[in-house]
């Protein structure tokens, strides 16, 4: 016997209308306004904080990636809006916490590198990737400097992208750092919380795309494969943070993993999936970790993306950044060993 299945009926088309149909459609007015300039600044903290114990011992853990300096597209006024709402984030977590060490972990990308895509070299304005690495090394020089104000020798971590070469960028872009930094290839597991605690990040700079979500699923197996993988040695990771896809993005809950996602700092006209820029601030304070992802002033970051001159901006600004390397390799003249 051939089962042919049911038929569905539905009533009378003006019946199922009047009764099924979601009254909400018919009795409110659509939401309609002009939309205000808003800059999202915000601060993610355990509530355990705000107990009124004087004695929070804290860690921070700054995140960054994407910046493709030597490319023509790198956005600096976006950068140092970023770094400016940086600041004021963690002076406000210095007031509620005694912050004992900080953390930079550079995730790959800092450089444009050579060679990765094709005809690549039309958008470098810097095609040498050592002169790239010395305005890189500059660049992060700055950055750890504003960060010494707060918490004497921060320590920095390199972590290798797909737009950087061992060979000519690393070398040197070790070479030209300052103490306490350490190349540690693709992928590290980091206790951020360390002296004061233990809690493990592992820090790698992602690959595959998407063009709807910040991380792809074939990331998502990876981390499942490399959690089982750390757990036979005892090593627990608790959260994994990537960047790539230029999508800030602070702890997203994915497959029962924990991930974040840093911004990027180049415009790149192909797609979209790239904003909004920004980098992450992970504080560990009793026990428990937050992560908060620090945006630059919305208008500078609007403004900068339509910029018709961006390329001759940044032309200016490497040529800057490189006087500035040169002033400092004239004192160290061994810093720059090709």
């Amino acid at each position: 016997m051939v089962d042919k299945g049911f038929k569905l009926e539905f009533p009378d088309e003006d019946i199922f209308d009047s009764e099924i149909a979601d009254p909400v459609f018919y009795t409110k007015e659509e939401v309609s306004y002009e939309p205000v300039h808003r800059d999202f600044k915000e601060l993610s903290l355990p509530l355990s904080v705000y107990s009124g114990d004087e004695n929070n011992e804290a860690t921070i853990t700054v995140v960054m990636s994407d910046l493709h300096l030597g490319d023509s597209d790198f956005m600096p006024e976006t950068f140092e809006s970023t770094l400016v709402n940086l600041e004021a984030t963690i002076t406000q977590v210095m007031n509620l916490c005694k912050v004992v060490n900080i953390k930079l972990v550079l995730n790959g990308d800092i450089v444009s590198g050579q060679g990765v895509f094709r005809e690549q070299f039309v958008r470098n304005i810097i095609n040498r990737g050592h002169w790239q690495v010395e305005v890189a090394a500059t660049v992060i020089r700055e950055v750890k400097e504003r960060l010494e104000k707060f918490v004497p020798d921060v320590d920095v971590f390199l972590i290798k992208g797909n737009h950087e070469k061992i060979e000519n960028n690393f070398v040197i872009f070790l070479s030209n750092s300052l103490k306490n930094t350490y190349y540690v290839g693709k992928a590290k597991v980091i206790n951020i919380a360390d002296p004061i605690g233990h809690y493990n990040v592992m820090f790698t700079h992602g690959t595959g795309s998407n063009a709807y979500f910040p991380v792809s699923y074939k990331t998502i197996r990876d981390f499942w494969k490399a959690r089982n993988q750390y757990k036979f040695r005892d090593i627990e990771i608790e959260e994994f943070s990537i960047g790539h896809t230029h999508w800030l993005q602070p702890r997203m809950h994915l497959e029962g993993l924990k991930i974040s996602v840093t911004g990027g700092f180049q415009r790149w006209e192909y797609s979209i999936a790239q904003r909004p820029s920004g980098v992450l601030l992970y504080v560990y304070v009793n026990g428990e970790t937050s992560v908060t992802g620090i945006r630059p002033d919305q208008a500078v970051e609007a403004s900068e993306t339509q910029d018709e001159a961006l390329e001759y901006k940044n032309m200016a600004y490497y040529s800057r950044k490189l006087s500035e390397a040169y002033g400092h390799l004239r004192e160290k003249p061994k810093a720059l060993v090709l």
